[in-house]
């Protein structure tokens, strides 16, 4: 049996993308693939609230290490962005390439005798991940703040956010994983509980 590092996976990002590259972490000082195996993939789909989680599937090993290519083009990428530097070419024909993997319209449809529409993908699971990791990505170089795609405060965290509250003050990937142990740790240290 596979031991699987599925128990690690978690949704902080506030954008797919971002929680795409949560799936490498580290522990101990070494770095620490999330998406060990194939069946990984699905399990982290499902923790990032991808709707078709359970009908992704990847084949081989050779599938899974191109989905962690990917990932790694896209953490380039949103580090130079956070830099200031303008999105590359490279990217953004890579992003467009992902982007066609599955195309999608709209259809028509009656509903107890209203008419309805519903964007339809024509893309298989793994294709329409792609597609939206990629979207994902798109959106955030269009319309969000650079400035608020951080890094947790905690030293020993590798988890990376976009801040989406109001005020813009997000400090910690999220409170129950590094805030509230931070918050504990400085109210011990303020009022001296756990000293002798």
């Amino acid at each position: 049996m596979n031991h699987s590092s599925t128990t690690n996976f978690v949704r902080v990002g506030g954008r797919l993308v971002i929680d795409l590259l949560n799936t490498v972490g580290a522990r101990d000082g070494a770095r620490l693939e999330l998406l060990d195996h194939p069946e990984d993939l699905p399990v982290w789909a499902d923790v990032a609230g991808v709707p078709y989680a359970r009908e992704i599937g990847i084949r081989s090993n050779a599938e899974l290490d191109e989905l962690r290519a990917f990932r790694e083009v896209l953490r380039e990428g949103l580090q130079r962005w956070r830099e200031g530097d303008p999105a590359s070419s490279e990217l953004i024909a890579r992003l467009n390439r992902e982007l066609a993997r599955d195309p999608r319209h709209v259809s028509l449809r009656m509903d107890d005798g209203a008419l309805g529409t519903e964007m339809v993908s024509t893309g298989d699971p793994l294709d329409r991940l792609y597609a939206d990791v990629a979207a994902s990505l798109a959106m955030m170089l269009g319309r969000d703040d650079r400035s608020r795609y951080r890094s947790c405060a905690n030293d020993t965290c590798t988890f990376t956010f976009y801040d989406d509250s109001k005020p813009g003050t997000r400090r910690w990937c999220s409170m129950e994983l590094c805030g509230g142990r931070a918050k504990a740790r400085a109210f011990r240290l303020r009022h001296g509980v756990g000293r002798s």
